[in-house]
C-alpha cells in the first residue's frame, strides 16, 4: 500500500491524524473548509505580531483589534478613540481660589466648609513653621 493512502477514519486534511467528524475531515479541517479557506495543518498558522496601538500618539502595546487595552476598552464601549491621559483639569470655582477640583465644582477645603453648613470664604495661604516665627 502507498503511503499518501490515508485509513478511512482519519482526518484527509493535510499532516492530520485525526478521527474524522464531517466532509472526510476532523473537525477543526470541516470548519476551515465550510469557511471558504484553504486546508492547512493544524497549529501552523501563526497570526503576525502587532508592533503598538493603531491610534496615532499613542505608543502603548498592542491588546487587541489593532489597539492598546485603554483604546480596545474604549472602542468596544463606542467611545471616541482620543489621546489617553489628556483630561482637562478642573479648579475651584470660589473666586480666586485656583486648588484642584475636588467635588461640586469646589475644592477640597471649601467643600469640606459647604457640606458642614459653614460659608464659603478664601482659604487662608499655608504657611511653613519657620515662616510663622
Amino acid at each position: 500500500m502507498s503511503e499518501n493512502i490515508q485509513n478511512k477514519n482519519t482526518c484527509a486534511g493535510p499532516e492530520c491524524d485525526r478521527e474524522v467528524r464531517a466532509y472526510g475531515l476532523c473537525a477543526t479541517h470541516a470548519q476551515q473548509k465550510l469557511r471558504g479557506r484553504d486546508l492547512i495543518p493544524i497549529g501552523s498558522y501563526v497570526r503576525p505580531a502587532k508592533e503598538g496601538c493603531d491610534v496615532e500618539a499613542c505608543n502603548r502595546k498592542h491588546y487587541g483589534l489593532g489597539y492598546c487595552f485603554q483604546h480596545y476598552k474604549a472602542q468596544r464601549a463606542g467611545r471616541e478613540l482620543k489621546e489617553i491621559g489628556t483630561r482637562e483639569v478642573r479648579v475651584c470655582e470660589f473666586p480666586e481660589c485656583g486648588r484642584k477640583h475636588l467635588a461640586l465644582g469646589l475644592c477640597k477645603q471649601h467643600y469640606r466648609a459647604q457640606k458642614a453648613g459653614r460659608g464659603l470664604g478664601p482659604i487662608r495661604k499655608y504657611r511653613k513653621k519657620e515662616e510663622q516665627g
